[in-house]
């Protein structure tokens, strides 16, 4: 391992099956990961599921449950979240995982920031409104012609290429680790509402995938990590925009 401490977080979106979130959480300790976080589960977490953790039990027993995403947003640390979709998902910048770490450690965000890694139901994965706020999507390596893995055989995958990745990458010195170790540390709130109001009185629509600015904007805040901090500076110069922004009423009188 490198000479940072990778706070890594495996997400479980409305998992079906307790066995299954049972042998996550195995997972989870085989490979060193830190948390389980359950969002809206749709099992419950029984004997089924403590015997799929078999010796495991610790990730199981100490999960941390939300009901929405809006729960997991209010209550978690800002950091890197990586989604897992099955299919290539239009409008992103869709990498293996490896590369996408490579990526992340090529700017200094590897070692500074939470890792979340999001996985999605077993019957149909994820849905579009669970990657609104994903940082990245990404797949997982498969070589043979049956696509479809077993929930805690994607997660076990997952965990092994993190781990393998940070174990090849060379990181700078600890002393500039430990100065922007900290600079992260807020909770996620992405200003949707008012680049929206912003762009609606600028004339823009939205709906069309192609040239929809919003999302466009939008996904490139989200690929470049922007902390809370520039998200809050950013939504204060919109809104001094917005009122800067000449009214329809001005307009009129401006044109008689």
């Amino acid at each position: 391992m490198s000479n940072f401490n990778l706070s890594l977080n495996v997400v479980l979106v409305r998992p079906n099956y307790p066995r299954n979130v049972g042998s996550v959480s195995r997972a989870l300790a085989n490979m060193g990961a830190a948390r389980l976080i359950l969002i809206q589960p749709s099992c419950e977490i029984n004997l089924e599921a403590r015997q799929g953790a078999a010796g495991a039990q610790t990730h199981l027993l100490e999960r941390t449950c939300y009901d929405s995403w809006d729960s997991f947003f209010a209550n978690e640390r800002e950091g890197i979240r990586i989604a897992f979709c099955a299919r290539e998902k239009k409008e992103t910048d869709t990498l293996d995982l490896s590369s996408r770490l490579q990526k992340l450690n090529n700017i200094g965000a590897l070692s500074t920031q939470p890792l979340y890694l999001i996985f999605g139901p077993e019957n149909h994965g994820l849905k579009n409104s669970d990657v609104e706020y994903a940082n990245f999507i990404c797949q997982l390596p498969i070589f043979g012609t049956f696509k479809s893995m077993n929930l805690s055989h994607a997660v076990m995958l997952a965990l092994y290429v993190v781990q393998s990745t940070i174990a090849q990458i060379t990181f700078s010195t600890s002393e500039n680790i430990a100065s922007t170790a900290m600079l992260h540390c807020e909770r996620f709130e992405f200003p949707a509402e008012a680049i929206k109001d912003w762009l609606s009185k600028l004339g823009f629509e939205f709906g069309d995938r192609r040239t929809d600015a919003y999302k466009v904007i939008k996904r490139i805040l989200l690929n470049n990590l922007a902390s809370s901090k520039e998200l809050r500076i950013l939504e204060a110069v919109i809104h001094q925009t917005i009122r800067k922004l000449p009214t329809t009423n001005n307009l009129d009188q401006e044109r008689n």
